[in-house]
């Protein structure tokens, strides 16, 4: 499958105010080119600079319904690239050998917690970042 196209290269800012906030950036804002269809695809690929350990939601937002997993990093103002095995958007992780092992999984510069709803991602139209 090739390589879908790069998203514009100048970095967005999000900020997350109140309560609970939640940025949703539509696909076709990042690269008109980006697929929709990420059934075919094992990773989505995010170079972040976190201002804050804080746990946020990130969010797949499809034509099926939302999929979500959240992510943890670790540090604060830093730059981190994020590879999100997007197996954890379609469903629970079986691998695990209790509850803590099947939710929460460990990369070298972030959590993540498979918590959900999930689906398939064939028509994928945004994605959200959220933070409570």
């Amino acid at each position: 499958m090739p390589a879908p196209a790069r998203a514009a290269d100048e970095p967005r800012k999000i900020v997350f105010d109140g309560v609970l906030s939640e940025r949703k950036l539509a696909l076709k804002d990042f690269a008109p080119t980006l697929p929709f269809d990420w059934s075919g695809y094992t990773h989505l690929v995010m170079e972040m600079r976190t201002s804050s350990p804080q746990r946020f939601a990130l969010w797949a937002y499809t034509a099926g319904g939302p999929r979500r997993i959240e992510l943890q990093p670790f540090g604060q103002n830093v730059w981190l690239r994020a590879s999100v095995p997007l197996q954890y958007f379609v469903g629970m992780d079986q691998s695990g050998t209790d509850l803590a092992s099947t939710i929460n999984r460990r990369t070298t510069s972030f959590w993540m917690s498979v918590w959900g709803p999930f689906g398939d991602l064939k028509s994928v139209e945004a994605i959200g970042f959220a933070m409570q």
